[in-house]
């Protein structure tokens, strides 16, 4: 990874974390967040015009609040929100999970960003894929591929990630039989094992799962030894987990005999 790119993930993970906090809080300090991330006031600025002219959030006078009020704010952030986050990482991770893939096979592929890149590296590809998804982002991204099967899971819509839910979408899914399950998760903990913070999509990610001979999540570092609100699934219910060579080897070794299933995928490694 070159400098430059390098420059461009940093920044993007700090905006990130700037938004997730305004976020959680409704409204931040402008000196408690150059405080807290460690920039100068300089930096600050800039990264909050940044958001500010996104639609993210609204600068005020001495700081910055979030664009919903704490009893409207989204359960979840939009999938532009959730992109920004370890933009490279997810690239890495998707070409990673594309190596095991095969011609013919059946396939589901979730709503998370992550697996939102890898759908890009298939919509580039020849394999010829029976491709299952909950996810508009990736059913427009994979409508027209001549060589793609491609089945829609309906249901109820989210409205913030684009995404179906709800008993239709799991009556739907239990009927399928498939290869491989791409599944997001906003944490990964060693004991929790995989957790969501959305708790209305848990039991479609469920569904998914029991579809699927082999269940493959894809997450970067940043969903590691986190929490969330509910377990999706524990270890043990899971083949592998990708993730990207930016998880630190104590973290990596907290999972105990677990640490078999992670997948640290590097460029050398692809």
């Amino acid at each position: 990874m070159n400098e430059r790119k390098k420059r461009g993930d940093i920044l993007n993970n700090r905006r990130y974390h700037i938004l997730e906090v305004i976020n959680q809080r409704g409204y931040a300090r402008f000196a408690d967040l150059c405080s807290e991330f460690e920039v100068s006031a300089a930096t600050m600025r800039r990264d909050l015009v940044a958001l500010d002219q996104e639609g993210l959030i609204h600068r005020v006078h001495g700081g910055a609040k979030s664009i919903n009020p704490p009893t409207e704010r989204p359960a979840v952030l939009s999938t532009y929100e959730r992109s920004i986050l370890a933009p490279q990482e997810k690239v890495l991770i998707a070409q990673c999970a594309f190596q095991l893939l095969h011609n013919g096979d059946s396939i589901i592929i979730d709503d998370s960003t992550t697996c939102l890149e890898l759908a890009r590296i298939i919509a580039s590809s020849n394999l010829v894929l029976n491709v299952i998804t909950n996810s508009f982002d990736i059913a427009l991204l994979l409508k027209e591929h001549m060589s793609i099967e491609l089945f829609f899971i309906g249901g109820i819509v989210h409205k913030t990630t684009a995404a179906t839910y709800g008993a239709i979408a799991e009556q739907m899914t239990e009927n399928l039989s498939c290869n491989i399950l791409f599944a997001g998760a906003d944490a990964v903990h060693p004991e929790k094992g995989f957790l969501n913070n959305r708790l209305d999509i848990i039991p479609l990610k469920q569904a998914m799962m029991k579809a699927s001979s082999k269940t493959i999540v894809l997450a970067d570092h940043t969903k590691f030894n986190r929490s969330a609100m509910m377990q999706i699934a524990p270890f043990d219910k899971v083949d592998y987990v990708i993730t990207d060579d930016q998880l630190n080897d104590d973290i990596y070794n907290s999972f105990g005999e677990n640490k078999s299933k992670i997948v640290r995928a590097s460029i050398d490694k692809i």
